[in-house]
């Protein structure tokens, strides 16, 4: 599901938390790795996911087409958080 759909399809609290979930469950993934080489890379990358994600969220803010401002104020404490 794309980001902006489930920010707009839950509440607050279950939107964080699917965000906590997806960079736990990234970096999780990027830590099980075997070798250092592979894991510094992997690393890297999942950073690179994460902060996308926050991009998202931070061009989410400024979008002009978001009229309620129950919405971007719940894009703006994902953002703090």
């Amino acid at each position: 599901m794309p980001l902006r759909e489930f920010i707009d399809s839950y509440p607050s609290q279950v939107s964080l938390l699917g965000i906590q979930f997806l960079w736990t469950n990234r970096i999780q993934e990027a830590l099980s790795k075997g070798k250092k080489v592979d894991k510094q890379s992997d690393l890297d990358k999942k950073k690179k996911e994460n902060d996308a994600i926050m991009t998202a969220l931070t061009a989410m803010c400024l979008d002009e087409s978001i009229k309620s401002k129950l919405i971007r104020t719940k894009i703006e404490t994902l953002v703090t958080i």
